[in-house]
């Protein structure tokens, strides 16, 4: 039976540990194969831009509650350093898959939702298909 052929959506090359584990075991499985990552960059506004928008659109109380759940997750990761040390650290996939290809989401204007369109996908499904026809050569 062939290998079940799956990409990773994700939004970097850069990921949690547990995003990487997962492209691990998919890399030790011969049942599954972890052909492409998918990475939609995320739009980023500059740290002016963010801080304007947050102070303007949301108001203070959210200023103020990122800035405690950051102070909180300073906390945590000074309580977590020993046991669970490398739970806030970030992996390079593209050690573990070799193919990557980057598609430009289209973003809500809440920032919540990513859609994809289908002239997009259609390119990136010839590229994913050129691929698998050099790699199966």
């Amino acid at each position: 039976m062939a290998a079940l052929k799956v990409g990773l959506l994700v939004s970097s090359t850069f990921s949690s540990k547990y995003v990487h584990e997962l492209a691990l075991w998919g890399k030790e499985r011969a049942d599954i194969k972890i052909s492409h990552l998918l990475v939609h960059a995320r739009p980023r506004d500059s740290k002016l831009g963010r801080l304007r928008n947050v102070l303007l659109e949301q108001g203070p109380y959210v200023l103020l509650s990122k800035i405690l759940f950051r102070l909180i997750v300073l906390v945590e990761k000074s309580l977590l350093g020993g046991l669970h040390g490398d739970h806030y650290k970030t992996f390079d996939l593209r050690k573990v898959v070799d193919e990557v290809l980057v598609i430009d989401p289209i973003v809500s204007k809440s920032g919540l939702a990513y859609r994809f369109s289908p002239e997009d996908i259609e390119n990136r499904s010839r590229k994913i298909a050129t691929a698998k026809i050099y790699l199966d050569r």
